[in-house]
């Protein structure tokens, strides 16, 4: 992944031939940094993929916004660009189908057993695994404990 230099480099030399990827480069670099700056430290990438995933999350809540609103496909197209470009930083996710292989290894997840009741604590420890979705998590443990 590239540095918060290398990104500050890239949208200098794009900002005037492809404006909405500067843009939202930018919105990566301020966001990046702000986390960094509360927390006294320097950008990492860690802070980026944080940055990258809620800018995604706002977007995504922006067009459905504009869509409620009637305002121009043009503008739902740039916010569209602008989560590819997000979407650029956040690390692959796990398939429907190997996550259903990671639960169905065994019905002990840790210390205890997968049932209903420990259905957060399922939750928590696949959490701890890169890249787990945790929405199709939920939804797989839902049928399991069904």
């Amino acid at each position: 992944m590239k540095s918060i230099t290398e990104l500050k480099k890239e949208r200098m030399s794009i900002r005037l031939t492809n404006p909405v990827r500067a843009s939202a480069l930018m919105m990566i670099i301020d966001l990046s940094s702000k986390l960094a700056k509360d927390a006294n430290r320097e950008v990492t990438e860690e802070d980026i993929v944080k940055s990258a995933n809620s800018l995604v999350k706002e977007t995504m809540k922006d067009i459905e916004l504009f869509k409620n609103y009637s305002n121009t496909q043009a503008d739902i197209e740039k916010l569209e660009l602008s989560i590819s470009v997000y979407n650029e930083f956040l690390p692959t996710l796990l398939s429907e189908q190997q996550i259903r292989d990671i639960v169905n290894t065994g019905n002990k997840v840790a210390t205890f057993e997968l049932t209903k009741a420990n259905k957060g604590k399922c939750m928590a420890y696949y959490k701890n695994l890169s890249n787990m979705d945790m929405k199709i998590l939920s939804k797989i443990l839902d049928e399991i404990l069904a």
